[in-house]
């Protein structure tokens, strides 16, 4: 679920179960009812055409194919969602992609709502960046 108020995410972070760590250092508010697309790197001509709200450091937090976690924490340090994927779920040029019916953060942990983006964008890859899609029943 969408939030219905506007949320700034100075303080809050990314990370996985590992090293990877990157806490916004910023005023970036995210608009009531909206989303945003994070990313390591906000040059279209370089990401595969993703067009980004935020730019994170690379070196901070990496996501890759081979699985890997995505937890996100707010301010105090309470983490406020979390998804865990592994190589199997993930192929090369797709992205996955969370149901449209799932968004409410106790039922996205569950991959079985999750699925293989079937739209291209930018330069081919498969994925659904700042539009979310639904997965087939």
């Amino acid at each position: 679920m969408k939030p219905s108020y506007p949320i700034n995410l100075n303080g809050w972070s990314i990370s996985d179960q590992d090293f990877d760590f990157y806490e916004i250092t910023t005023d970036f508010i995210v608009p009531a009812n909206s989303h945003a697309v994070l990313c390591c790197n906000a040059d279209t001509s370089e990401n595969g055409g993703v067009t980004c709200d935020y730019e994170y450091d690379y070196a901070s937090f990496i996501l890759t194919n081979s699985g890997d976690e995505i937890i996100v924490s707010d301010p105090d340090g309470n983490v406020v969602d979390e998804v865990t994927y592994s190589s199997s779920e993930v192929g090369s040029g797709y992205s996955l992609q969370l149901d449209l019916g799932y968004y409410d953060h106790i039922e996205n942990d569950n991959l079985a709502n999750w699925c293989h983006a079937t739209t291209t964008f930018g330069d081919g890859d498969y994925g659904t960046p700042g539009i979310g899609g639904t997965c087939p029943p």
